[in-house]
């Protein structure tokens, strides 16, 4: 690890400090507002830049860069027209928090899916997580987790994806009323503890009776967000409600949280509605096969399936807390503005060095001095 150029994002003050982990998104515009120095710009492709696709970048917790963090680089594309979409986890989130970001000289692919900083870690704290944004894998999409819980196609022959209108960019699938996604081998994934389920959607059409996430087929046992923001389950003892009308058109953050205390109904980082009635909350036991779906209610009817689009589809065994709620939707909602990025600086060696003489006479020549011009001059490259 030799890393010769770096920033740091100074983080936002959460309402309350957040254990347990954190995960942060990080869009262009963390990188485009560290633009201000000598080391030119992180996502220019320049001289200095961050390479095109991610492959050398590192992130750490210190600005002295030594507690490495685990990222994952779904988008990072340099150049004239950034795109960004990395996600990092920090161990928690309070004030004063900081993370930085840098260019190793020698790194030059992500670590492996499984390796302490590499995308599983990531995403430690989650059962599944769909970011959906594949293309042309006709609902074929990953589990970021590794826990295996891989999207297929299950009604419908194709399924088209969207970049229009998403809050951090990226490909959202475009569902029609004729398309469901099934969560492979998901029908544990919430059984028996406090859970979180979680989904980002632009709805053309938002019901109370049309499904969008969960594991509602018939009978018992099953937890269901509705494409209006509608949050519902049922255990073995009674049905839990906490209920909203959400407008069609409005991209939102819908999550369904519970724990043997209460259902609660989050819509974009703030607790519409709860049921403080539930008896068995922290003991649902979804019978084998009925694994989350995604664009459908209890009986696959056509009039019941998800119109418009969706992704960032999310299973947690725990129930977020309210502050975690609203400092997640800020970061996703307005990444760009989610903190404030020092200058882009090189570290050590980095940049583009020349040998001059100390001393510009005859006799110095023999004992030459090391200058970097970048750090100097202010320059990023020498013809």
């Amino acid at each position: 690890m030799a890393i010769i150029a770096k920033f740091t994002r100074t983080l936002p003050t959460p309402t309350a400090t957040i254990s347990g982990g954190f995960v942060f998104l990080l869009s262009a515009g963390w990188f485009t507002q560290a633009n201000t120095g000598t080391a030119g710009s992180p996502i220019d492709g320049g001289t200095n830049s961050i390479a095109n696709g991610g492959g050398d970048m590192q992130i750490f917790s210190d600005t002295a860069t030594t507690t490495q963090l685990p990222i994952q680089v779904v988008t990072f594309v340099t150049g004239g027209s950034p795109q960004c979409q990395v996600w990092v986890r920090t161990p928690s989130y309070t004030s004063g928090d900081t993370i930085t970001i840098g260019k190793d000289g020698t790194q030059t692919t992500q670590p492996s899916v499984a390796s302490s900083f590499g995308r599983n870690a990531v995403w430690a704290d989650f059962e599944a997580v769909i970011h959906a944004n594949e293309t042309s894998t006709n609902g074929v999409f990953v589990d970021s987790t590794g826990n295996g819980h891989d999207t297929t196609l299950t009604t419908g022959s194709s399924l088209s994806t969207s970049s229009t209108g998403h809050p951090f960019g990226g490909t959202w699938p475009d569902f029609t009323g004729a398309e469901v996604l099934t969560l492979t081998n998901s029908y544990q994934a919430i059984n028996n503890t406090a859970f979180t389920i979680s989904v980002w959607l632009n709805a053309d059409v938002a019901a109370n009776n049309d499904g969008l996430f969960g594991t509602r087929y018939t009978g018992i046992e099953w937890a269901q967000i509705q494409t209006n923001g509608r949050c519902f389950s049922v255990g073995n003892a009674s049905e839990n409600i906490a209920d909203t009308s959400q407008a069609s058109g409005v991209t939102r953050l819908y999550k369904l949280k519970q724990n043997n205390t209460s259902l609660d109904n989050i819509v974009s980082g703030s607790q519409v509605s709860t049921d403080t009635t539930v008896a068995d909350g922290e003991s649902i036991n979804t019978p084998s096969g009925n694994d989350f779906r995604i664009g459908t209610y209890f009986d696959n009817a056509a009039s019941r399936r998800f119109d418009g689009r969706a992704a960032e589809f999310r299973l947690k065994r725990s129930k977020d807390s309210s502050d975690y709620d609203s400092s997640e939707y800020d970061n996703h909602n307005d990444p760009d503005n989610f903190g404030t990025s020092s200058e882009y600086i090189l570290v050590g060696g980095g940049g583009v060095s020349l040998i001059v003489p100390s001393i510009l006479s005859e006799e110095s020549f023999g004992n030459p001095t090391v200058v970097n011009l970048s750090q100097v001059l202010g320059v990023t490259s020498i013809a």
